[in-house]
This record gives C-alpha cells, sequence and structure tokens, in this order.
C-alpha cells in the first residue's frame, strides 16, 4: 500500500482467540470487545502471547451496522473451542 495509514501485518500460523462483532471502527468498540475476549481467556486459563490484532474487512462505505470485525490474540492452545457471548459477539479458536 503506499498510503501510510494502510499496513499489511504477517501473522504465524498458530492458534488465535478470536471476537466477532459488528460496528464503529472506534476505540470504544475495540475496548468493548477486547476486554469480553481478555475476560474470556482468562476465565478459561488461556495465555496471550501477541499484541492485539484489530481486523476489518469492510470498506469505509459500509454502515456501521453492518461492517464485520474481529479482534485476535495469539494464544497457546491445542484444541477447537468457542462460545456465543451474544448474538453477534463470538469467541472462535481456532488452530491456523
Amino acid at each position: 500500500p503506499s498510503d501510510k495509514k494502510v499496513f499489511i501485518d504477517e501473522m504465524a500460523a498458530s492458534t488465535y482467540a478470536v471476537i466477532r462483532f459488528r460496528g464503529k471502527w472506534n476505540e470504544k468498540n475495540y475496548q468493548k470487545y477486547d476486554q469480553k475476549l481478555i475476560k474470556y481467556l482468562k476465565n478459561h486459563n488461556l495465555e496471550i502471547i501477541s499484541k492485539r490484532y484489530i481486523l476489518r474487512y469492510s470498506p469505509p462505505i459500509v454502515p456501521d451496522m453492518l461492517r464485520r470485525n474481529e479482534i485476535a490474540y495469539q494464544i497457546n492452545y491445542t484444541k477447537w473451542d468457542f462460545i456465543f457471548l451474544e448474538y453477534y459477539d463470538r469467541i472462535l479458536i481456532n488452530n491456523t
């Protein structure tokens, strides 16, 4: 990408815990879902081993309520597990 605000960050093949959500791209939303994910990981004794990744899939022209976003952390884990938190909120742990 030629714009410094746009970048591609390589993620290692590993196990990631991810929470998916819809809505605005703002720190308030990121913190809300970040805290849900961290709480889940702590409650299940799962160790975070990376920085927070904010993944945005929809272009800016898509209305906020239709935007698909995720927050992910690399974790130490070897099995599948997932939990539905609310209608659109879910945490997915997946070996990639």
